[in-house]
């Protein structure tokens, strides 16, 4: 079996009166996204532990399989992890299209 994970990291918004009341997500042409949720399992998970900010920082952790409670430091080395990143030539996630 396959699994691809797709990380919705800041496409949350607020619905917009000129989309009909739709978020800019849920207006958009996204045919790969659609297909995919209509025809995998979908689901979500509270994994950012009480205590700590509820942001990406411990979310991604999290994810990753690291106990945030244990390596979450602070915003700034993943902020220098992805400059030293971009430097490097490595294109950021923003760069791809689904």
């Amino acid at each position: 079996m396959k699994y691809l994970l797709i990380i919705g990291d800041g496409m949350a918004d607020n619905p917009v009166p000129e989309l009909g009341d739709r978020t800019p997500l849920e207006a958009a042409k996204k045919p790969v996204m659609d297909r995919l949720a209509e025809q995998g399992k979908l689901g979500s998970v509270v994994n950012c532990p009480k205590g700590l900010p509820a942001g990406s920082e411990t979310a991604i952790l999290s994810i990753f399989g690291y106990d945030p409670l244990r390596y979450f430091t602070g915003r700034s080395p993943m902020r220098r992890s992805a400059r030293s990143a971009w430097r490097a030539g490595i294109p950021s996630a923003g760069t791809r299209r689904c």
